[in-house]
């Protein structure tokens, strides 16, 4: 399959306005105004959860759909970037809409452009929406760049990939012990030293099959004024445990952190909350029947992404990857991603293939 510039433009557009979870405004914007230039899709719905679209104007029930995420990520260094490549995700989408809207086709389809995969659970809020509008979808697919591919490889695998993602904004307010520098500097010290042996002895007690990351880190002082709060972000992920396990873990560290001296409240705010992606037999055969591309299992084992909350309103579900890479810049969740260009024109080939097949 041939593509004109308009992946490029497209792409480029995207890339140059990169916008966080939830916020994925001139993003909602420039979709918008790429579906209005085209015939035989309708919009379904628009908000800040995302963008529905269907090639059926009256229709609830759809053959198939496909689903490609809207937010760039915030790095460390405070940028805003597409470091995890969902600008190309949603190019390959829109500029596979206009070529089937040009083909005869008896299939009812839906595309979905999802806000909030990055952070906020942007997938069950959309979900919930797309319920409450009696919308099925028989068979839903979504793609991930995989910039440790080559473009030719698809990565796909059945049944459950991926991991349980549990990850919460703590906030800890500390004892204060009146106007004195040092004292209240100290009460902070000594909760933030306790509250990580209490994270060294859980992650030690659950064992290899159980990430504990903590990420964000920030307090409200400055170097001329004392702190009392201490906010971080604690991410938990396993490929053996569910969320709910994920859940009751959260729980033990949050009591032991209350126990804390120097402790005198706690704040818990989710932010994630994937569960692991259970892939159908059928979808991922319709994939491995492709003769255009290399085959290899899904490896990416600590990696999580919301997409089975699809299941709620589809048969059947399949999230693969297709390769992406390019030399010198292929790390993901960085600064330092960039996408091949072969991956939009491959990912169209794949959604048409699938397309025939289903």
């Amino acid at each position: 399959m041939k593509t004109s510039k308009i992946e490029k433009e497209i792409f480029e557009i995207l890339h140059n306005n990169p916008e966080v979870s939830g916020h994925e405004i001139v993003t909602r914007k420039i979709i918008i105004e790429f579906l209005n230039k085209i015939s035989n899709f309708y919009v379904i719905y628009n908000g800040v959860e995302g963008i529905v679209v269907g090639n059926c104007e009256s229709a609830t029930s759809f053959d198939i759909g496909y689903r490609a995420e809207l937010d760039a990520m915030k790095l460390q260094s405070g940028e805003v970037f597409h470091g995890c490549g969902h600008d190309a995700h949603v190019t390959s989408l829109l500029v596979f809409i206009n070529y089937v809207s040009r083909i005869d086709t008896n299939k009812k389809i839906m595309m979905i452009f999802q806000s909030s995969e990055e952070f906020g659970n942007g997938a069950s809020k959309l979900v919930n929406i797309m319920e409450n509008l009696h919308i099925h979808i028989n068979n839903i697919f979504s793609v991930h760049n995989d910039p440790g591919l080559w473009p030719e490889s698809v990565a796909v695998s059945q049944g459950k990939i991926l991991a349980t993602n549990f990850s919460n904004v703590i906030t800890i307010n500390f004892v204060s012990k009146g106007a004195h520098f040092d004292s209240s500097l100290q009460s902070e010290v000594n909760g933030i030293k306790k509250t990580m042996e209490i994270l060294d002895e859980v992650r030690s007690k659950i064992g290899n099959n159980f990430v504990l990351q903590i990420g964000r880190v920030k307090t409200n002082g400055s170097y001329s004024s004392k702190s009392d709060k201490l906010e971080f972000v604690l991410s938990m992920r396993s490929i053996h445990y569910s969320n709910e396990i994920l859940k009751k873990v959260l729980k033990i560290i949050i009591q032991k952190i209350r126990s804390i001296d120097d402790v005198a409240g706690i704040g818990v705010k989710n932010i994630i909350n994937h569960d692991r992606i259970y892939n159908s037999k059928e979808l991922c055969n319709i994939i491995l029947d492709s003769d255009s591309f290399f085959k290899f299992p899904i490896n990416s084992a600590w990696s999580s992404d919301d997409f089975q909350n699809y299941s709620l309103i589809s048969d059947r579900i399949c999230y693969f990857f297709l390769g992406s890479y390019t030399k010198d810049r292929n790390m993901l969740h960085s600064d330092n991603l960039l996408i091949n260009p072969k991956f939009i024109v491959n990912a169209m080939y794949l959604y048409l293939f699938i397309l025939k097949r289903v």
